[in-house]
């Protein structure tokens, strides 16, 4: 081999998974992935809401 010539390997194909197309999530994932949240703080606030948890705030609404 001569100094001025580089040596280029051969690209070998190499079939993985990685290469395989993505599937696009279907519309209703994403309301539900945006919903879990919501629905654990409302869930959460009715619970605490239950069990009387929390400071009164009959004092801040005395007028009504």
């Amino acid at each position: 081999m001569s100094k001025n010539k580089k040596y280029q390997p051969k690209l070998i194909e190499q079939k993985s998974e990685s290469n395989k197309t993505l599937k696009k999530s279907p519309f209703w994932f994403y309301i539900i992935l945006v919903a879990i949240p919501f629905v654990f703080v409302i869930l959460l606030e009715l619970t605490l809401r239950y069990f009387d948890y929390g400071y009164d705030f009959k004092y801040f609404c005395s007028g009504f």
